[in-house]
């Protein structure tokens, strides 16, 4: 049995900085459960960094548009060596809950890039736990025929930049 679906492929063009990001992924609280169907709309969240900017997006072919923002949990690990900074994946939105593994930090600090560093008896390894908020875009494919196409690919392009 063949299945219905699409795909999708997101290419960034970041000029790099300090600790600027562009980021994409599905936004499964929208989203149809996977496969995707040829005649669904697929629903992507954007993530930037507060230093970054991003063009409208493209797609090579149906349409995207903006819709809101969503909100999405996230968990990143912090692996401490030495006293060197440590950054989130994802802008916070919110409160940021770290839970250690064994050493503890004895002080915590965040500088205004938003970058952790910890004293204290090093290796310490912690479970990182926060929300964040990103563009939500809703990709709507052409208009194909379920029976004839069983397999479609649609590439959206994300422009960014940093700022100066």
């Amino acid at each position: 049995m063949k299945e219905l679906k699409a795909s999708i492929v997101v290419n960034f063009g970041v000029t790099p900085g300090s600790n600027s990001f562009l980021k994409a992924e599905l936004y499964d609280a929208l989203n149809p459960p996977s496969p995707f169907k040829v005649t669904d709309s697929v629903y992507i969240l954007v993530f930037k960094s507060t230093d970054a900017t991003y063009n409208n997006p493209l797609c090579s072919s149906g349409t995207i548009s903006k819709q809101d923002t969503g909100t999405v949990a996230k968990e990143d690990t912090f692996s401490v060596v030495d006293s060197s900074a440590q950054n989130l994946s994802y802008i916070p939105n919110g409160d940021v809950v770290i839970s250690w593994y064994g050493n503890q930090p004895t002080k915590t600090t965040i500088d205004s890039s938003g970058a952790y560093s910890f004293e204290g008896t090093y290796p310490m390894i912690g479970k990182v736990t926060y929300t964040t908020t990103g563009d939500v875009y809703k990709l709507t494919p052409p208009t194909l025929d379920p029976v004839t196409i069983l397999d479609y690919a649609i590439l959206v392009l994300i422009n960014g930049a940093t700022n100066v």
